[in-house]
């Protein structure tokens, strides 16, 4: 029994790599070359130090899967408690395979590790839930690109609405803005702070992982996070506009295209740990009392 369940999870695994391994591929290659999603590494990281760390504290969890992976194919009570999440798993596969959305098939993927998880650990397979969840924020959202369209033309208007407030001359056609001197800027997708949202949002809700506090609260600075990306990145595009006006185009696209980018991240990253300040939630020994469960 002990080498039918050890091979019984092999086969699971390699399985699971086998039919994902398109899907993969197409993941890996978005966080290459997509800038959008460039964070992606980053929560993959994360995940899988999250995985190591919360089976290296909780003992019993790990006394339960070299317990479960020598003896578990036998125990029915595993398998019923992993069947909803095999269910769900196979049914996205489905549907994701027939409409070829590649979000789905990478959805479906987590529920069937999810249902591996519960299978090995049992109801322990519970501390795997966040670590492997929170890998949703690296995968590619459908129709993102279409929705950079509309906002490159509204952060294009929109700015040219600002500088003519405070008295420059600005042209506005479509995503470009053109000023005075000859000088041009295209609003292009990675000015629409789509990125800078995502890796924000990727840190907000592991920062939120580590709070003892109630869900509304959490919930709320999530949601807070997508206004305050898209206005610091406003703000990056109007000084990138104020700087060609006063010193130059290649000042402008010179070092303070990058240096601007990441200042106004920490300022929306600092925004939000103020918010939680103010909320009274006390960051520090929240993670620490996490940390000591």
């Amino acid at each position: 029994m002990k080498f039918l369940s050890t091979l019984f999870h092999l086969f699971v695994l390699g399985g699971l790599g086998f039919i994902f391994y398109d899907s993969f591929a197409s993941l890996f290659l978005s966080w290459i070359y997509d800038s959008n999603y460039q964070h992606g590494f980053f929560v993959l990281v994360v995940s899988c130090v999250l995985i190591i760390y919360t089976l290296r504290k909780d003992l019993f969890s790990l006394f339960l899967l070299k317990k479960n992976i020598e003896e578990g194919l036998s125990q029915v009570s595993l398998w019923k408690k992993s069947l909803p999440f095999w269910f769900i798993g196979f049914v996205l596969v489905g549907i994701g395979a027939f409409y070829g959305s590649q979000y789905l098939i990478l959805v479906s993927f987590l529920f069937l590790i999810r249902a591996w998880g519960v299978f090995i650990l049992g109801r322990q397979g519970s501390v795997l839930s966040f670590p492997l969840f929170y890998l949703f924020l690296a995968f590619p959202i459908p129709g993102l690109s279409y929705c950079t369209i509309y906002l490159q033309r509204w952060i294009a208007e929109f700015s040219s609405f600002i500088m003519w407030k405070f008295g420059f001359f600005v042209v506005n056609e479509g995503n470009h803005l053109h000023l005075l001197n000859n000088i041009s800027f295209e609003i292009v997708p990675e000015c629409t702070g789509i990125h800078s949202f995502l890796t924000l949002i990727s840190v907000i809700v592991l920062i939120i992982y580590f709070l003892k506090t109630e869900n509304w609260k959490k919930f709320f600075l999530i949601i807070l996070s997508f206004p305050v990306a898209m206005l610091s990145n406003f703000l990056r595009i109007l000084t990138l506009l104020f700087l060609a006006i006063g010193f130059g185009e290649e000042v402008a696209l010179g070092f303070w295209k990058y240096l601007g980018g990441v200042f106004f991240y920490l300022v929306a990253l600092s925004t939000l740990l103020c918010v939680l300040y103010f909320m009274k939630i006390p960051l520090k020994g929240a993670f620490l009392r996490n940390v000591s469960e």
